[in-house]
């Protein structure tokens, strides 16, 4: 049977987002390091573990605004599991240097101006997207905040979506094999009224 949160979450991001429903098979196989297509609890939650290991920056056993000036960090565990480059990351993507003047490093003339305007473009999105991830990694922290203190421990973290690898985990065997996956995945498609 389809939790009715995981159905409810579903629906509620189709209404905000144009982003498909979340799948949360996919969010499970993230934490499937060995890539042989079953899960177990036990490593799900030790993966869930490390990943925490590596945002909580500043080591102190929580996840709050210290560890990351850049929220975006907190925002792309929704989608892939694994916390993403952010403002800065994407930033540093679009290369150094590249001023406004003439020469080589800034163009001239109309190649410059539009080169600028293209920058100004990918600036603007990028702001765009930062802003975004900011408000997804707000409702992740809140809604991982068992005791409300506006930050996530580690065991918050790890077992605070243990939930989610049981609805999917139809027998009950802490193991989730891939008839299990597909199973999960056509159960959510009938609730939701897709063929």
């Amino acid at each position: 049977m389809i939790s009715p949160i995981l159905l409810g979450l579903s629906a509620a991001s189709c209404a905000t987002a144009p982003e498909p429903a979340p799948d949360p098979v996919n969010f499970l196989l993230v934490h499937d390091v060995n890539r042989d297509g079953v899960l177990t609890k036990l490593a799900f939650v030790d993966d869930r573990g490390r990943l925490f290991d590596r945002i909580d920056r500043n080591g102190d056993g929580y996840l709050d605004r210290k560890d990351s000036s850049k929220q975006s960090d907190l925002a792309g565990l929704g989608r892939s599991g694994r916390g993403g480059g952010g403002m800065g990351g994407a930033m540093a993507g679009m290369g150094g240097g590249g001023g406004m003047g003439a020469g080589p490093a800034g163009g001239g003339g109309m190649a410059g101006g539009a080169m600028a305007g293209a920058a100004r473009d990918r600036v603007a999105a990028l702001q765009s997207q930062a802003a975004a991830a900011s408000s997804r990694a707000r409702r992740l922290v809140a809604g991982l905040d068992a005791d409300e203190d506006k930050r996530v421990s580690r065991r918050e973290f790890t077992d605070g979506v243990v939930y989610v690898f049981d609805v999917v985990d139809a027998n009950a065997d802490d193991r989730i094999d891939p008839l299990e996956a597909q199973e999960f995945r056509a159960e959510m498609a009938a609730a939701a009224g897709e063929p």
